[in-house]
């Protein structure tokens, strides 16, 4: 077995490297760059779960339609739908907010969206990034 010299591993590795940077780069730019209307996404909740799509159930065992973990749904959602007026902000430090045992994620998104609670309520908590 040979092993191949030092120079030769250097232009492999920069090239990963380069590649990487600029992967992420590009995953930036359109995460800042494609935010949809937030009143078009929480109406979509809203309809979500008046047809039961989505429930207040954050784990829904033996459902092979939607899965068991709902509530990483329930997270991407709310995270979509809370407002913020920077753009960057949002696409790299989404708001969540939770109740103070940080679960129920589902119930909360509901509460936000579809019961309209008030953002600085008590019920309420505000968080910069789930503690999932």
């Amino acid at each position: 077995m040979r092993i191949r010299p030092v120079h030769r591993l250097i232009l492999p590795l920069a090239r990963a490297i380069l590649f990487v940077i600029l992967g992420n780069v590009i995953f930036i730019a359109l995460i800042v760059g494609v935010q949809g209307d937030t009143a078009i996404v929480a109406q979509r909740i809203r309809s979500a779960f008046d047809t039961g799509e989505l429930g207040t159930s954050d784990y829904r065992r033996f459902d092979a339609r939607r899965g068991y973990f709902q509530h990483n749904d329930c997270l991407v959602l709310q995270m979509l739908v809370n407002r913020d007026p920077s753009r960057w902000r949002r696409a790299v430090v989404p708001t969540v907010y939770s109740n103070p045992t940080y679960n129920h994620w589902c119930e909360t998104l509901r509460e936000l969206v579809v019961e309209r609670i008030e953002e600085h309520s008590d019920v309420v908590l505000i968080d910069r990034a789930p503690r999932d």
